[in-house]
């Protein structure tokens, strides 16, 4: 079975529509007060400093600025998440044997290393869904993935989301989620390591 990117996904990632700005309003609003708070309070600790010393509001500028730029950077790793464009669409293959990339970096993960299947609305997004698969990049390289004794096979109840590498994909909530389900619903009659979606 392979998967792809919808197509109405461009229109949510181009920063010149409406769209993908409201996608990165829902997912920085609620980090707004909290610059807010903090730029306020660290501009009148400045403005009490430059009173209290009888410095000019001119020496201020700079380290106002660097104070507004310090707390911003959330924004940008949001709006760096948010506003890009691909060559592309992604593809993935799912199958027996794993998930399969397609493209120029391909990636194989076989289900063993395979801890989890979400999917979720996209915030902003009406319509669109996240397909998120989470992996763990190596097997044994730590000790929730380690290996069952005598096999090679890593348990997935015993790997944590911090450890799993994410692969995510954006799909249309009523044309693809349905096949998608169908689909992983096939494989795991056949596979049960297979997690549920």
């Amino acid at each position: 079975m392979i998967v792809e990117d919808t197509a109405e996904i461009d229109q949510y990632t181009d920063i010149h529509n409406a769209a993908a700005w409201r996608v990165f309003w829902g997912r920085s609003r609620f980090l707004l007060p909290l610059w807010i708070l903090a730029v306020l309070f660290w501009v009148e600790q400045l403005a009490l400093i430059a009173w209290r010393f009888g410095r000019p509001w001119s020496d201020a500028i700079l380290p106002t600025l660097v104070i507004i730029g310090i707390p911003s950077l959330p924004f940008a790793l949001i709006a760096s998440s948010t506003f890009r464009r691909r060559v592309s669409r992604q593809q993935v293959e799912l199958d027996a044997a794993g998930i399969k990339t397609l493209g120029p970096n391909q990636i194989t993960v076989p289900w063993e290393r395979v801890g989890g299947l979400t999917l979720n609305e996209m915030p902003g997004a009406p319509g669109i869904c996240i397909f998120s698969m989470g992996y763990a990049r190596l097997p044994g390289t730590t000790f929730w993935t380690r290996p069952l004794p005598g096999t090679g096979q890593t348990p997935p109840r015993k790997r944590q989301a911090r450890e799993l590498m994410w692969l995510r994909l954006a799909l249309s909530h009523l044309e693809q989620t349905q096949t998608l389900r169908t689909g992983i619903d096939v494989l795991r009659a056949n596979n049960p390591l297979i997690p549920e979606l």
